[in-house]
């Protein structure tokens, strides 16, 4: 017999998630880790998303919002049985407010080696104008 820990808000969100308590992976604890990094004229995010394909990859943006989801699907086998599984599979969906200096149209995305890497350009700051008052 082991000790398992119990966190009543486990339970609570897996009835939001339409998931049964004892689900041993719930969709909603795997997040990708991520780094955010700034240079002079872009964001950078990168996304650890081993094992995930591209086409189960979507970026969108939307009212200053960026937004990466999707699935890494469990890997099955033919014969055989599982005896220990560690890594975390389903859906997943990470959210990020950009700033207001960025060009949403910039937005680059590519993937070197299952990390997901999304460049953002910063746009140049609005320099104030002098308007020259005409006198009649």
């Amino acid at each position: 017999m082991s000790l398992v820990r119990w966190n009543p808000f486990d339970e609570f969100d897996s009835v939001f998630a339409g998931l049964p308590a004892t689900s041993p992976r719930r969709v909603s604890e795997w997040l990708p880790p991520v780094d955010i990094t700034e240079t002079d004229d872009s964001y950078h995010i990168d996304l650890e998303l081993p094992a995930v394909a591209r086409e189960d990859i979507k970026v969108s943006v939307n009212d200053g919002l960026l937004t990466v989801s999707g699935e890494r699907k469990s890997e099955t086998r033919e014969n055989g049985k599982m005896h220990r599984v560690e890594r975390y599979y389903g859906k997943f969906q990470r959210s990020f407010r950009l700033p207001e200096n960025v060009s949403e149209e910039s937005i680059k995305a590519s993937s070197d080696n299952g990390v997901l890497k999304l460049q953002i350009a910063k746009t140049k700051p609005v320099q104030p104008r002098m308007i020259e008052v005409e006198v009649h």
